[in-house]
């Protein structure tokens, strides 16, 4: 349902004027005097053309406005619909992201009628593998029975409805992670986090299509020029979809989904005259360069990709309180979306790449002069 099949009252009203009059008078004038009633009907005509004119005048003047409602609406349930997948991928319950896949697949196929989702289709897009990968490994009867909507003081607009197939989904329910087995989430939550899982997923999926081969070409001399492995130019496909100007409702932007703080403090202007993120050359490049840091402190590139994530507060606080050294002992500690961001990553660079992921090398020239020379026949350009 788009915005230009919203219902709005039938503006042809002079017709259902003349039939609701004519009907009137069937039962207003005595059977037997026809020539009255013509008379009756020219005088109405009469004394009725001006009154439907102002008829006609006032409804074309209500069309913007209850079309502009109808957009309020939906932008406003946009706007509920992105935030709540990015609450979602910050939790810990796979379940949540499995009942927004319908409503995310519903907003993306919406997303040019609906001015607040078109700045984040490309996000909700790249996020939405995340839901489809939850949908396969969560059994239908282990999700809770539908929510009946509840009286609505505009009935038109239902609180929470199971959306069918064409009708939006309304804003979805934001509610704490209900308690389950632990065994039963673990199991999910590990196969959700698997690599062999990833690597299926991302072997399925079709190659992305650049504009240009320049612009891969100058992402990846971005990377060399930060001394990171230009194989990690692939992280773009995951944060982005390669778009330059996909946004997230946490308000990072950019091929390389850049959050403005961290932006900044990598020499990128942000403000509301100039964003650089949204340079595709600088945002590599910066992207880069954040990732030679966090590979700097945590010293793996599991850890790192898990800090650009999640943060490096974050995994720093996970490190400590789980006593762990790798990726794979904090994950536990880590938001779901982490749990699978890394292996995603680490398997999009196997399968576009051509290469071992585990063979990353650390940042710095030698390492990354070999690993060119190694992987400069089979890479997509």
């Amino acid at each position: 349902m788009g915005l230009s099949k919203v219902h709005v009252p039938n503006l042809g009203v002079r017709h259902s004027v003349w039939a609701a009059c004519v009907f009137g008078l069937g039962f207003a004038v005595p059977h037997g005097s026809g020539q009255g009633v013509f008379r009756v009907v020219e005088n109405l005509r009469e004394n009725l053309a001006g009154w439907a004119d102002w008829v006609d005048e006032t409804a074309a003047q209500l069309v913007p406005v209850w079309t502009e409602t109808a957009r309020q609406q939906l932008d406003a349930y946009a706007w509920d619909l992105v935030q709540a997948v990015a609450d979602a991928l910050e939790g810990q319950d796979e379940e949540q992201l499995v009942q927004l896949e319908p409503w995310v697949r519903w907003a993306l196929d919406h997303a040019r009628e609906v001015p607040e989702l078109t700045s984040y289709a490309s996000w909700l897009r790249t996020r939405l593998d995340y839901l489809t990968a939850a949908k396969a490994v969560v059994p239908p009867q282990a999700l809770p029975p539908p929510t009946r909507p509840r009286p609505s003081p505009e009935p038109s607009i239902p609180s929470r409805p199971v959306a069918p197939p064409g009708q939006p989904p309304w804003r979805p329910a934001r509610t704490s992670p209900s308690p389950k087995l632990p065994s039963a989430t673990a199991n999910r939550v590990q196969v959700l986090a698997s690599r062999k899982l990833w690597q299926e997923r991302v072997r399925a999926s079709p190659p992305p299509t650049f504009s240009s081969r320049e612009l891969m070409l100058a992402v990846r001399e971005a990377f060399r020029r930060e001394r990171v492995p230009d194989a990690l130019v692939w992280i773009a496909e995951v944060e982005s979809g390669w778009d330059p100007t996909a946004r997230s409702p946490r308000g990072a932007l950019g091929l390389y989904q850049l959050m403005p703080a961290t932006a900044r403090s990598l020499g990128l202007k942000v403000s509301q005259g100039e964003d650089e993120r949204a340079h595709p050359v600088k945002n590599a490049m910066a992207a880069a360069r954040h990732l030679r840091q966090l590979h700097e402190r945590f010293g793996s590139w599991p850890l790192a990709l898990a800090a650009y994530n999640a943060g490096s507060a974050r995994v720093a606080r996970a490190l400590q309180d789980t006593g762990g050294s790798s990726f794979e002992e904090i994950a536990p500690a880590l938001p779901l979306e982490t749990r699978m961001y890394v292996p995603r990553v680490l398997e999009t660079i196997r399968v576009r790449e051509g290469m071992d992921p585990d063979q990353l090398p650390c940042p710095g020239r030698a390492s990354l002069q070999k690993n060119a020379d190694q992987n400069s026949h089979g890479r997509e350009a």
